[in-house]
């Protein structure tokens, strides 16, 4: 998600950042469906934004590179919870 952080303050510490990078579809998806399709996710998962966040989040997906092929499947193995193998 190639210039993702630079729409919060401090990817780290921003409440919001992990978690809708964690759900957020790729940005190709955003381009295509728009501001309705980011407000259903943060709908979908209870997350409360900001506009000024939703907006960069929006020009960020309008200026974003075509995802690599292995992004979805690193999407899938960040938002599948950690297990312990014994």
């Amino acid at each position: 998600m190639p210039g993702y952080a630079e729409c919060f303050s401090d990817l780290w510490d921003h409440r919001l950042a992990l978690p809708l990078a964690r759900v957020c579809p790729p940005a190709e998806v955003l381009r295509q469906e728009g501001a309705k399709s980011l407000l259903q996710v943060i709908k979908d998962h209870q997350l409360s934004m900001r506009r000024d966040c939703f907006a960069k989040v929006l020009v960020w997906a309008q200026a974003a590179p075509t995802a690599p092929p292995q992004h979805e499947l690193l999407r899938q193995f960040l938002a599948t919870p950690s297990t312990t193998i014994d």
